[in-house]
């Protein structure tokens, strides 16, 4: 479970040391510490999760995630959200039109559904205050790659024509923090297609906004599980060792 490819760490170890000397994570006024600014990571001290449910699970190797019994999830975050640079101009001038309330709408579908997943959880149920034995989990949307136009004054007038493709793709990082002393211990970075199955999109606001919720419930539920995962895997090396 612990090691992985060769090609695999090396590429997850380049992204992961460009990206995170600038993560910082803001918490909200329920908590007494205001800001978790994350130290500068030893990669080393770093390892790749085999078979995740994620694209890369990078987590702290010294983390016992069995001592952490309850996350602090913050709302996902889109202000470094960038359209790829692959797709036509007539997409990525569309969706850069799109406003703050079409955005914080398509951020609060996970919002929605990680508050109730966790919430209702035995292992990881969400709080509202940081502490010893909690995590702050922060979600950011990083770069989407449409396959379809966002017009008009909101996410209902998308489109002319049936589209197949779905919304797009989305690639997001997921930090995961001690809440208490803002200490790294895992990171997400994956991509997700926006889709409704074999439902169009185009020109139907409730598939549209089917697919996000769709793609964002598995995100929310793959999070929940390999918490689980790594809580079991961590309390068994603890108890071998």
């Amino acid at each position: 479970m612990r090691s992985t490819s060769y090609r695999l760490y090396r590429t997850a170890e380049k992204y992961f040391s460009a990206l995170l000397l600038s993560l910082t994570l803001h918490c909200s006024s329920a908590v007494a510490v205001n800001e978790f600014v994350m130290p500068e990571p030893n990669t080393e001290d770093f390892a790749v999760l085999d078979d995740s449910r994620f694209n890369v699970f990078f987590y702290d190797k010294s983390a016992n995630f069995s001592n952490y019994d309850t996350v602090l999830l913050y709302p996902m975050t889109f202000d470094r959200l960038t359209i790829s640079k692959k797709v036509s101009n007539d997409l990525n001038d569309s969706w850069k039109e799109s406003t703050f309330k079409e955005m914080d709408k398509i951020c609060g579908y996970f919002d929605e559904f990680a508050k109730g997943i966790f919430s209702r959880s035995k292992n990881f149920p969400s709080g509202t205050r940081g502490g010893e034995n909690v995590l702050a989990i922060e979600v950011r949307m990083i770069e989407f790659f449409p396959t379809d136009l966002a017009r008009g004054t909101g996410m209902g007038t998308i489109g002319t024509s049936s589209n197949l493709k779905g919304v797009g793709a989305l690639t997001y990082h997921i930090v995961i923090l001690e809440s208490q002393t803002g200490r790294l211990v895992a990171m997400v970075k994956d991509t997700i297609s926006i889709n409704s199955g074999n439902f169009a999109v185009s020109n139907n606001p409730t598939v549209r906004n089917q697919a996000w919720r769709r793609a964002f419930q598995r995100v929310a539920e793959n999070l929940h599980a390999e918490l689980n995962t790594m809580s079991k895997l961590t309390k068994t090396d603890t108890e071998n060792s």
